[in-house]
């Protein structure tokens, strides 16, 4: 399900497998609140089940399998986009500020381009 992340797409197999000691897997119920827009961000999520539902400037969306949350905002230290919820219960992998330090080990943003790339030192 990684895999899926597109943040994480462009990763080899190899980068995938030293990256997934990093996530911990939860379950989360229905109503649970994942992130607050507006807040400093604590966690980047892959969605392996159910589905979420996202509020951004009040505007409503969802996140399914393979969808993710919080990749920019970690990678900035900055705040999240948007109130994420639980709309119904759910899985997800999940990466704290600690954990989060090991991706950008691997992977890393171009400065001109919202999409991340490959860390040169470990994509040669």
């Amino acid at each position: 399900m990684v895999r899926l992340a597109k943040e994480l797409g462009a990763c080899t197999d190899a980068q995938l497998h030293m990256l997934a000691p990093y996530f911990d897997e939860i379950a989360v119920p229905a109503g649970t609140r994942l992130a607050h827009e507006g807040r400093l961000s604590h966690q980047f999520f892959i969605v392996t089940e159910g589905e979420l539902e996202t509020c951004r400037q009040g505007t409503r969306g969802k996140l399914e399998a393979g969808d993710s949350f919080g990749w920019n905002a970690m990678y900035q230290h900055g705040w999240d986009d948007a109130t994420v919820t639980a709309a119904s219960s759910a899985r997800l992998l999940v990466m704290g500020h600690a954990q989060f330090r090991a991706v950008k080990a691997v992977v890393r943003e171009p400065a001109e381009s919202s999409e991340p790339a490959l860390s040169r030192s470990l994509a040669s």
